[in-house]
């Protein structure tokens, strides 16, 4: 006997497979949609673990990093709104205003790590420093300064100078450039940001209607035959020689712009002193440069030095000229992967251990100052060794100036050396002095010890000291699980690079290879270059735009 089905049963059965089926993406749907949640909401409600630092000392406004854990079994999204307030855990720090909306969703149980850009509330207070924390308070409600936030978003120079200088103007009330960065003394030029500054603010364009309509057909008048003879000359941006071509970063020491040298098509990176102080740590850098080999492995060249006039009185400054590295300093791949690996760790120290064993046993140069910012990676994933302006070799004297805020970075530098430039600045202040040289080879050693413990687990090995205002440097106390995991050859030769006593570390960067087994065999170098070659492409674009 023949099954039949009439076709009622089979629209009736069909229907109730795609209801079934809209109930179940309906189901999935509602599941995989996440909560939405503010900053002070998600403070306030305990889901989420959030930790905030400053990443940045700079005349710019401050890099953040959000470090966020979801601590429920539901999928959490977190938005940072624009104007929102941050509260410095240090008094000495000014209060943040984020400078843009975001929104991170976080899946249940995981942790992600995220920088954005914030502005400083108060010009009177030092810009943050890395292991400054800060809460969220309140959002700004004062709309005129979220028009200028939203303003300086749309114009795309959140990341200039010129910004940071308008929410600092806006807040004081001030239309007046020129008045206003008298605050800033005359250790930095601050011209350049003047006509961006008060486009940003608004006041560039409040000139009589009147005289622009009278004024300009004049002015075009006159200056249209010159303006065709003069404008190929100045399209390009001249410095010295160089045609400027991107600004690159400003840090504690230098202004760093990419250029090119005329006639050559071969990119190069300009270093330019941010202040009086640091115009005597550049000299003292060419003087150590021009002692080291033009192709010494991975410490990037020197290429040039010179003087250029750059205030009113036209007084010289000095510059210096390197390569260009197309990559990423080592802080920002690890902005956005903290730990790295072991294979990959070990490599980055092989690399940097030939830069120091060229600079120890044939130039006689200690670097002093091994830390992540100092360390270039190009996108093969090669390894490069800059700013020497810390350096010192036997015969120099070192001649500085010793600032609050320079004691030396705990994380990174030989707790000998901190203690020596923090009880200097006691005793000495702000004033010039001689400096009895700390020139061991152990103090490198010691900073590629923490070097290669924070590459291989993401974290220092140190538990955090709560700052001492007035008091003399301690030695940093290493976590009571630090080694936990780590193979036993790491953890032998982190140890002894981290001994307080400098003579029970390696007595060089060969002895410390040796104990580590490096180089790495060939097959494996290949694969830890290319994954850290594709590590740096990933974050590129990200330091390009800031």
């Amino acid at each position: 006997m023949a099954y039949h089905i009439s076709a009622r049963k089979i629209y009736s059965r069909l229907t109730t497979v795609v209801a079934l089926v809209l109930w179940l993406l309906s189901s999935h749907m509602a599941a995989a949609q996440s909560e939405v949640l503010t900053l002070s909401e998600a403070v306030a409600s305990n889901q989420m673990q959030i930790e905030i630092e400053g990443r940045n000392i700079a005349y710019i406004q401050p890099m953040l990093l959000f470090r966020l854990t979801n601590k429920t079994e539901r999928p959490l999204t977190l938005t940072l709104e624009q104007g929102q307030q941050l509260h410095s855990s240090n008094p000495n720090y000014a209060n943040l205003i984020l400078s843009q909306s975001e929104s991170i969703t976080l899946p249940p149980g995981e942790t992600i790590s995220r920088t954005t850009y914030a502005y400083s509330l108060d010009v009177n207070l030092a810009f943050p420093i890395p292991d400054i924390t800060f809460t969220p308070e309140s959002l700004s409600h004062n709309s005129d300064l979220l028009a200028l936030l939203q303003r300086i978003h749309d114009s795309e120079a959140e990341t200039t100078l010129a910004a940071q200088l308008a929410v600092w103007m806006h807040l004081a009330g001030s239309s007046d450039f020129d008045t206003f960065v008298t605050r800033f003394g005359t250790n930095i030029d601050l011209q350049p940001q003047r006509r961006l500054t008060l486009q940003l603010l608004g006041t560039s364009t409040k000139l009589s209607g009147i005289m622009l309509t009278v004024a300009l057909p004049i002015i075009l008048l006159i200056l249209l035959p010159l303006l065709a003879l003069l404008l190929p000359r100045h399209l390009r941006k001249q410095f010295d020689g160089y045609r400027l071509i991107n600004h690159l970063a400003t840090g504690v020491k230098y202004h760093i712009q990419q250029a090119q040298q005329r006639g050559t098509p071969h990119l190069i990176a300009i270093k330019q002193p941010v202040d009086d102080a640091t115009e005597i740590k550049c000299l003292r850098e060419i003087e150590i440069r021009e002692q080291i080999a033009p192709h010494a492995p991975h410490i990037v060249p020197l290429q040039a030095s010179g003087y250029f006039g750059s205030d009113k009185n036209s007084r010289p400054r000095p510059y210096l000229v390197e390569a260009y590295i197309d990559g990423a300093d080592l802080s920002k791949v690890l902005t956005e992967r903290p730990k790295l690996g072991t294979t990959i760790a070990l490599e980055i120290v092989a690399q940097l251990i030939e830069a120091l064993r060229h600079l120890h046993q044939q130039a006689g140069i200690v670097h002093r100052e091994l830390k992540p910012s100092n360390i270039l990676v190009d996108k093969q994933g090669q390894v490069w060794l800059t700013d020497f302006a810390a350096a010192t070799m036997p015969q120099q004297s070192e001649f500085s100036q010793v600032k609050r805020g320079e004691n030396g970075d705990v994380q990174w530098n030989a707790p000998e050396y901190v203690r020596r430039k923090q009880s200097l600045f006691y005793a000495n202040g702000k004033q010039p002095l001689v400096d009895p040289l700390i020139q061991n080879q152990q103090v490198d050693i010691f900073s590629l010890g923490v070097l290669l413990y924070q590459l291989s687990t993401g974290r220092s090995p140190f538990l955090e000291q709560p700052p001492q205002p007035n008091r003399l440097f301690h030695a940093p106390t290493l976590r009571p699980d630090a080694f936990a995991g780590l193979e036993p050859r790491l953890v032998l030769a982190i140890q002894q690079c981290l001994d307080e006593n400098p003579a029970n570390r390696f007595a060089t960067v060969t002895a410390l290879q040796q104990a580590l087994g490096l180089p790495l065999p060939a097959d494996v170098t290949s694969r830890a270059q290319a994954e850290l070659g594709r590590l740096v492409q990933d974050v590129m674009p990200a330091v390009k735009s800031s």
